[in-house]
């Protein structure tokens, strides 16, 4: 049995995207009714449109509680409130970084191991998907939500 595999016998969808396919570029969003569908083969292709999408979306959320905490505090405190606004910001752009490349090289292995290729509708979703989950859970701590 060889363990050397041609690229011929490599059936994977990212390995052997279509011929003549160039990689769309980002946002990449298209009319179902009006438009050509666009697709993603490759992994980094995937983890780039789903990094840009969710850092999107946090960067939009993180940035309208930030700009309440500067609303807030900035009488009383102002290096202190600037200083928190500026680490709540990296700490959405970190916590961007690792959710979306987790999710990112999941949809990944899941759309490679089905032979199926990824509408570039998909990363926007999932983002939104983990902005949501940041949301309730977050207000599932705050008392006034829980009963």
């Amino acid at each position: 049995m060889d363990l050397i595999r041609d690229d011929d016998e490599n059936k994977s969808i990212s390995a052997n995207p279509p011929e003549g396919y160039v990689e769309p570029g980002w946002p990449a969003l298209y009319s179902a009714l009006h438009q050509d569908p666009q697709y993603l083969y490759q992994p980094y292709a995937i983890w780039r449109f789903t990094l840009y999408w969710t850092l999107l979306f946090y960067g939009f959320v993180f940035l309208v509680t930030g700009l309440l905490l500067l609303l807030n505090f900035t009488k009383r405190h102002p290096r202190l409130t600037l200083l928190s606004f500026a680490l709540w910001i990296l700490s959405s752009l970190l916590l961007g970084l690792i959710s979306s490349t987790i999710v990112a090289y999941a949809l990944a292995a899941l759309y490679n191991a089905a032979f199926l290729r990824m509408s570039t509708w998909v990363p926007p979703l999932w983002g939104a998907v983990q902005v949501l989950l940041l949301i309730f859970s977050a207000a599932a701590n705050v008392p006034f939500f829980t009963g």
